[in-house]
């Protein structure tokens, strides 16, 4: 891993708002050269992570990657993307009431989403949206990217998460916007889109967690944590590989405790009373979704005959 080597000779990347941690990320020379075998979306959210002063940071970059893992057209495009997913009744496809209505050639899209990560400093948007129904009465979904400063697209800062708290989060609205048919993405929305990225999102800031304690046990010479973090990143790149998703979800069942445990460790190396605190608050991330965490390894439990 000669990029990590090289990262590491660096000092951490100190940014105090998310605006700085932005102008950062989306600097050409940041990123591993195309030719390099360190290139995937994976490895990008560990770096991430390694570059990191916060968790903050490292959550930021692994959501980045955890999207473009789902949209490759962007894996070489800068903008700040956000899902837009969640709506007043929650992220569950029946609670999606956003409309994708097809109007000659283009589209007409119309609602409100909640809890858009990035908040106003996202520069496109990858929306969720109900195109209709299916003949079993569930919602065809469908999904489409819009650029923020969009005609008919609102979007206002929500209050700062009680985790964290640095990564802002918006609410948007949509009014009677206008949609070409390039904008809407191939597939279905749920299933294509919603569905998986519950998993890369798990396994891309978990890369990004794990990188940022690389750089920490390294910065205190505490070398067999080193080992740990790097081992356990490539369970995870091992998991991201498996072609069966219940396959991936009972491993990552398995590794989830133990890198809160790693997380918890990190805190015997951390000398900064401040430092301290926001780690403690911080790695708590780890608990959002639990629920939708707990379905996916009883899924895959049963699915393997438990």
């Amino acid at each position: 891993m000669k990029a990590l080597a090289d990262i590491l000779r660096n000092e951490v990347l100190l940014c105090e708002s998310f605006d700085d941690w932005k102008a950062f990320w989306q600097k050409e020379e940041r990123r591993i050269p195309l030719s390099s075998p360190e290139r995937g979306t994976l490895e990008q959210a560990f770096y991430d992570g390694c570059r990191a002063d916060r968790v903050a940071w490292a959550f930021a970059g692994g959501y980045q990657w955890a999207i473009r893992s789902l949209l490759p057209s962007y894996i070489d495009n800068s903008s700040i993307l956000a899902l837009c997913i969640t709506e007043s009744g929650g992220g569950h496809p029946k609670k999606i009431h956003s409309e994708l209505k097809q109007s000659g050639n283009n589209w007409n899209l119309s609602g409100k989403k909640q809890f858009v990560s990035g908040g106003t400093g996202a520069d496109v948007l990858v929306i969720a949206a109900r195109e209709g129904e299916q003949l079993d009465g569930r919602p065809q979904l469908r999904m489409l990217t819009l650029e923020a400063d969009t005609a008919g697209l609102t979007l206002q800062d929500m209050p700062a998460l009680s985790i964290v708290p640095e990564v802002p989060h918006a609410s948007v609205v949509m009014e009677g916007i206008q949609v070409s048919s390039e904008q809407v993405l191939p597939g279905d929305g749920y299933l294509n889109y919603i569905r998986p990225f519950r998993m890369c999102e798990d396994l891309h800031v978990q890369a990004a967690l794990l990188g940022m304690v690389v750089r920490k046990a390294h910065s205190q010479k505490v070398v067999e944590m080193v080992e740990q973090a790097l081992a356990y990143f490539h369970l995870l790149k091992g998991c991201q590989l498996q072609e069966e998703p219940s396959a991936a979800g009972l491993a990552m069942a398995g590794f989830e405790p133990r890198l809160m445990s790693l997380l918890d460790d990190v805190m015997g190396i951390i000398t900064d009373e401040d430092e301290l605190r926001a780690w403690k608050r911080d790695k708590q991330l780890l608990s959002v979704a639990g629920k939708a965490r707990a379905i996916r390894k009883e899924k895959a439990r049963h699915w393997l005959g438990f």
